[in-house]
């Protein structure tokens, strides 16, 4: 089956649903969105495993202040 026909089949689907079904296959996309977010952060997980103590140090203890000068870039 194509994409194209898969949506299709979808949408058809859909039109016949309930308003409460609608409301469930609502938040059940928006789980699948949520989820799929969680993903996209959690491949962001030990970027900082190979950095260096004092490089580590510097970007944690003046994050505050780095943030208040509204600079973009830290480099």
């Amino acid at each position: 089956m194509t994409t194209k026909q898969l949506k299709e089949r979808l949408i058809k689907r859909i039109e016949n649903l309930s308003p409460e079904k609608l409301q469930d296959l609502s938040r059940f996309l928006e789980s699948l969105e949520t989820e799929n977010n969680k993903m996209k952060v959690l491949t962001f997980a030990g970027a900082w495993t190979d950095l260096d103590r004092e490089t580590f140090d510097e970007l944690t203890n003046n994050l505050e202040n780095r943030r208040k000068s509204k600079r973009t870039r830290f480099f």
